[in-house]
């Protein structure tokens, strides 16, 4: 049993607590509150002081790619199309040795930066053993995404391997990760939807990310039906409008009866929102990419009520960057929410982490703070200035990182 003490403690749940403490035993929360108190309650704990320190749970990055390098431009005026067709190819390109070594960077790095949990995108089976020599806690989501080097139902199968090797892991989560669904069959988006049924696994895909998405599913026109088609060779497969929104589509095809995780629903027409919370999707925001491949305007405000987590995709894998980024949008409670308890509530962990409560999992940071901050104070400041230098300590499991 230990108690760890802090000038403040962010339950995240509940309001800050200025002279804090968290007890933990069996690398389980059992308690949280004013030091003093705890301090005689449990006088037979040893206790870890962290002066001039916040302490709050350890943070939720719900989307990554850390199999491959940042793609955060392709030397020309950002655009979605070229951006993606560039992570095409470096997928066709990029060398296992090169995948393991970005790997393992960016696990150091997300741990560096306060990541204690994270919902990475991939397709190679070669990074499990990676992944399981971290502590970090992992859902890797089996990506299925067309590809020149082999048929899309070739990466199907090769998914659902990854997946059911990670289903031998006591720690490991694996969920399935269709890209989108205008790279993917309506048939088999539909098969992939139901096997993540069956197998009681969570499914991201993105959606509603761009107007040119818009655009395709509603006209069949746009940049998706006159670039990225002719691009991948599948002028013949262009198919006739939907008359649909991608949120409606989604939903046309039973996908959304899953509750998927959502990357994107920047751009949602009148009733998209009803579909989203009357499935219980969730979303992931990417304030830095959006704004750099000019997506849009994430209405965070519209999507009230429906859980939201932050994501870095292929950026600097900071939350605290992408959490800057979004602070015009939202305030910084808010964000800290997002990039914690709702982080987890995407990542389906919303009972086992992502606040400081009583029987959660013993997942939490110490941050640096000056000395003699206001409560009214530590949210913006946490949110404004932390970087990887004020990470003073990560615990995962109870246990110091």
């Amino acid at each position: 049993m230990k108690l760890l003490s802090a000038s403040y403690v962010l339950p995240i749940a509940s309001d800050p607590i200025p002279e804090g403490a968290v007890l933990i035993e069996d690398a389980i929360v059992r308690e949280v509150g004013p030091a003093s108190r705890l301090r005689k309650k449990y006088p037979e704990a040893k206790e870890e002081p962290h002066n001039n320190a916040a302490l709050l749970p350890g943070l939720v990055n719900c989307d990554t790619a850390l199999e491959f390098p940042p793609l955060d431009g392709t030397g020309r005026e950002p655009n979605f199309i070229d951006w993606f067709l560039a992570r095409l190819e470096c997928r066709q390109q990029i060398r296992p040795e090169e995948r393991r070594a970005h790997i393992t960077q960016g696990l150091r790095r997300l741990l560096s930066s306060g990541t204690t949990c994270v919902g990475d995108v991939g397709d190679y089976a070669g990074s499990l053993p990676t992944f399981g020599d971290s502590p970090l806690r992992l859902t890797l989501f089996a990506e299925i995404l067309t590809s020149a080097e082999a048929s899309v139902q070739d990466r199907y199968q090769a998914a659902l391997a990854i997946v059911e090797e990670l289903r031998k892991s006591e720690r490991l989560q694996a969920g399935l990760a269709p890209y989108s669904a205008y790279t993917l069959s309506r048939n088999l988006l539909k098969v992939i939807a139901s096997q993540a049924g069956q197998m009681k696994i969570p499914l991201k895909i993105h959606a509603a990310e761009s107007f040119a998405e818009m655009q395709f599913f509603y006209e069949s026109s746009g940049e998706i039906a006159e670039r990225l088609f002719p691009k991948l060779g599948w002028v013949e497969s262009l198919p006739p409008p939907h008359r649909k929104t991608p949120i409606q589509f989604l939903e046309a095809i039973g996908l959304l009866e899953g509750s998927p995780i959502l990357i994107g629903c920047l751009h949602l027409a009148d009733g998209d929102l009803d579909l989203l919370t009357k499935r219980r999707c969730r979303v992931v925001w990417l304030p830095r990419l959006q704004k750099h491949l000019k997506l849009g305007e994430f209405p965070v405000k519209k999507l009230k009520g429906v859980p939201i987590g932050l994501g870095t995709d292929g950026s600097t894998l900071s939350l605290w960057d992408e959490m800057r980024e979004a602070l015009p949008r939202c305030n910084a409670k808010e964000l800290l929410r997002m990039a914690t308890l709702e982080g987890a509530q995407v990542l389906g962990r919303g009972d086992e982490i992502g606040s400081l409560e009583a029987g959660k999992k013993a997942d939490l940071i110490a941050v640096k703070i000056p000395p003699s901050l206001k409560p009214a104070q530590i949210c913006n400041h946490l949110v404004e200035k932390t970087t990887e230098r004020e990470i003073l300590s990560v615990w995962i499991n109870g246990k110091k990182i």
